[in-house]
């Protein structure tokens, strides 16, 4: 299951759900539909935590395997 949520002006904005493999995952967005941040897990199951700049690009990035 999923759970989206939009603007005022019907754009995007966030994701929560479930992906491929059976993981979860929140995904935000900026005002103009483009992806900026993602928390949730990678496909070996370890914690991810991914920021993007205003055009999508990833910025920083860190997972939680020691």
């Amino acid at each position: 299951g999923n759970i989206k949520t939009y603007n005022a002006d019907g754009i995007q904005t966030s994701y929560l759900g479930t992906a491929e493999g059976g993981i979860g995952f929140l995904k935000t967005f900026n005002k103009h539909g483009v992806s900026v941040g993602y928390f949730g897990s990678n496909t070996n199951g370890n914690g991810i935590a991914v920021l993007y700049d205003r055009y999508g690009d990833i910025g920083w990035g860190v997972d939680g395997k020691q």
